[in-house]
């Protein structure tokens, strides 16, 4: 009789011992499900804060070149003929001697009303850094490591320029701006273009 006890004693400390393994892993499922859904929804949060900030880089390129038309435009005011109402623009069009991609730092165009496009045929130099501010700069500082005192971004941005065909009155402006977040392993892109004319007329000729 006492055996049979001692081996009912047995039986019940096994079958106790399945049923926390399987209490063990309902509970890991049920803390995984809800992680996993978190995890999701701030990686997709990251996502579109990157997705904003990539829209807001490139309508800034526009902005950039359409500043450098209107610099024109003024500067032509003041001595007729002798601006043409596109130039500088040129730089960034392959076709007429620029480069292929070009890369610029609007803070120093506006802070110091200074021309600042950099070549960024490499695209380790259209790689945007930001300083302690949080203000985004495009640096040519000829190679992947950004200068001191500034953070490299995972922003990558090139402008292009175009001559519309068939007019000399109007040009193309491309900005592109690429960018990974987290882990993904192909970068995502963003792109805009806009076309800019010589509103003034068609008397300045074309560079």
């Amino acid at each position: 009789m006492e055996y049979q006890i001692k081996n009912k004693k047995k039986g019940s400390l096994g079958f106790t011992l399945i049923e926390t393994m399987i209490a063990i892993a309902i509970l890991v499922l049920a803390i995984l499900g809800p992680l996993t859904i978190a995890a999701n929804a701030l990686h997709s949060a990251y996502f579109a804060s990157d997705q904003v900030t990539a829209f807001y880089l490139a309508q800034e390129g526009i902005e950039y070149m359409r500043f450098l038309r209107d610099n024109d435009f003024i500067a032509d005011q003041s001595s007729p003929g002798s601006v043409v109402w596109d130039q500088g623009l040129e730089k960034c069009d392959s076709k007429r001697g620029g480069y292929t991609f070009c890369g610029m730092d609007a803070n120093n165009v506006f802070s110091s009303k200074t021309t600042v496009l950099i070549n960024c045929d490499n695209l380790a130099a259209c790689r945007l850094v930001q300083d302690s501010t949080g203000a985004f700069h495009q640096l040519d500082s000829g190679g992947s490591l950004p200068p001191s005192g500034f953070t490299q971004t995972n922003f990558y941005r090139t402008i292009t320029v175009s001559q519309v065909p068939g007019t000399s009155n109007e040009d193309k402006i491309t900005a592109h701006v690429s960018w990974t977040t987290g882990n993904l392993s192909s970068p995502t892109n963003f792109e805009i273009s806009e076309n800019v004319f010589n509103w003034l007329g068609s008397s300045q000729s074309p560079q």
